[in-house]
């Protein structure tokens, strides 16, 4: 088996055999994954693209960050999450640095990264605008112990990942 093409919303990527992954926007109708059948924002609210890339098999219900994902990770898996925000937040200071990392250094990872802390496991989170798209890099490391191998493999497939304008 080779590696996947994944292109969706302007985002593409090359993962690397074994990887999973989705590229997607909500219908805000329909809301997203949190509490069964309770969308997590009103129901007016405009919804952008989020990628979710990982070396293990994603479950069906994973919200932005990795909540139904990371729980699953062994110390050997990669959680990679590319969220988009609106249009608004082009320019802003949060979002001034202009292109997606695809050169991360183990020093960037801590385990007080993550969204939601679980023993062992470590994560970097960033926000960068590429092709006049506002974004957020989220990784999440099954192990902070591993982080050499596991940002060697996150590089990969942030080196494999293309942006377009809208």
């Amino acid at each position: 088996m080779s590696e996947i093409q994944l292109s969706a919303h302007g985002i593409t990527t090359r993962l690397p055999r074994g990887w999973e992954g989705r590229i997607r926007r909500r219908d805000p109708q329909l809301g997203g994954p949190g509490e069964r059948g309770k969308p997590q924002f009103h129901p007016e609210e405009r919804t952008y693209p989020i990628a979710h890339f990982a070396n293990f098999p994603l479950p069906a219900d994973v919200a932005d960050y990795g909540s139904g994902a990371v729980e699953l990770m062994t110390r050997s898996n990669l959680f990679i999450v590319l969220l988009e925000f609106g249009p608004e937040s082009v320019g802003k200071a949060l979002f001034a640095t202009q292109g997606l990392p695809r050169n991360l250094s183990p020093d960037l990872f801590t385990p007080n990264q993550l969204q939601r802390t679980i023993r062992g496991q470590g994560g970097y989170q960033t926000f960068f605008t590429e092709a006049g798209r506002p974004f957020c890099l989220f990784i999440a490391l099954g192990s902070y112990a591993n982080r050499a191998a596991l940002i060697r493999k996150a590089n990969a497939v942030l080196a494999a990942t293309t942006i377009t304008p809208r």
